[in-house]
């Protein structure tokens, strides 16, 4: 009775893909994602990011491990990007809200390598819920926190439902495909993530 999905081949979801993965953990159908301590680590979604129309999903961060050199990311990575430590590291290709507990700000927006805000007003903590809004008519993404959306000087003046003050905008703009991910290293996480069937 508490496991029990509406997931099904005629009304089908999101999962996390651990065939493209590195090193991760996944488990309660694919949703529940674990990171032990030591290298990098990286999951991506199964379904990509469609090219129209408007997408929402969360994750729920359920471990946040605070130890010195512990980093956490989490957001939309180009599809053709290698599955790899060392590439995933250099932050180049993705979209992702980053958590580094090394850095006293302790949270940062970064597009495509470019830190666009930096500040402890975006650190994550155990049972905060991230919330991502795409919107691929407008080519933007919104990062959100417990109901407050952000722009990306780290206001909290996002708005996806206005089209208005998002996180990052030309997402599409020379990237063939975009799909979900998650990932770290040095610490142990865990996330949750729900695209309509949460775990």
């Amino acid at each position: 009775a508490t496991d029990i999905t509406t997931d099904t081949p005629t009304n089908n979801f999101c999962t996390m893909n651990p065939l493209d993965s590195y090193i991760t953990t996944a488990t309660e159908g694919n949703l529940q994602i674990a990171q032990s301590s030591g290298s990098y680590q990286i999951i991506t979604s199964t379904i990509s990011v469609p090219k129209n129309g408007k997408w929402y999903c969360e994750v729920e961060m359920d471990t946040v491990d605070s130890g010195a050199d512990d980093h956490m990311y989490m957001g939309i990575i180009n599809r053709d990007l290698q599955i790899e430590s060392a590439s995933y590291d250099a932050h180049n290709n993705t979209i992702q809200w980053h958590h580094t507990a090394s850095d006293s700000s302790n949270g940062r927006f970064v597009d495509e390598g470019t830190t666009s805000y930096n500040n402890s007003a975006i650190r994550l903590s155990s049972g905060d819920i991230v919330m991502i809004a795409v919107d691929s008519d407008n080519d933007k993404l919104w990062f959100g926190k417990a109901g407050t959306w952000y722009d990306d000087d780290g206001s909290t003046d996002g708005d996806p439902a206005g089209n208005s003050n998002e996180t990052a905008g030309d997402i599409y703009y020379s990237k063939s495909e975009w799909t979900f991910f998650c990932g770290g290293g040095g610490g142990e996480f865990v996330w949750k993530w729900n695209f309509g069937n949460p775990p």
